[in-house]
């Protein structure tokens, strides 16, 4: 599925002032427990590998499958292997009101301000980066040192 919970009804004819809050508050109450217990119950549309469909879910659960074969957090994967090698001091998965000044503050069509994120987004979108930051990040997939990016 592209979600769980399910939100494709969200956006049949999506009021884009209200999107935000309206996935927030669908979310709310969901752990990494519910999303795998939820995931059991769902049936495929069709066999792996013949539709390509975008799924946030699918990108949470690769999240979930890094932290049970390395058995720790994401946000610690993240930190050891990626922000904390490329010494990017500015990418996070949750803004705390220190880090939520920095942000720049999105609005909707109406001039409305948007929410910041899902707070379960997770591996599906969660990170939070500066400019200084995604360079770094740009940089280290350009490197052609490295062997595999020259591969």
């Amino acid at each position: 599925p592209h979600d769980i919970p399910d939100s494709t009804d969200l956006f049949k004819n999506p009021d884009f002032d209200t999107l935000p809050d309206q996935l927030i508050a669908r979310e709310r109450g969901y752990d990494r427990a519910r999303y795998l217990r939820e995931l059991h119950q769902v049936t495929l549309a069709a066999p792996p590998g013949q539709d390509f469909n975008y799924s946030n879910i699918g990108t949470k659960l690769v999240g979930f499958g890094l932290e049970h074969v390395y058995g720790q957090t994401y946000d610690r994967l993240l930190r050891r292997d990626i922000t904390g090698p490329l010494a990017m001091r500015h990418t996070i998965l949750d803004p705390g009101p220190l880090a939520r000044r920095r942000l720049a503050q999105g609005y909707g069509p109406s001039g409305q301000p948007a929410p910041y994120h899902l707070p379960n987004a997770g591996a599906a979108g969660g990170l939070y980066s500066s400019t200084e930051d995604m360079i770094r990040y740009a940089a280290w997939h350009l490197d052609e040192r490295d062997p595999v990016v020259r591969q």
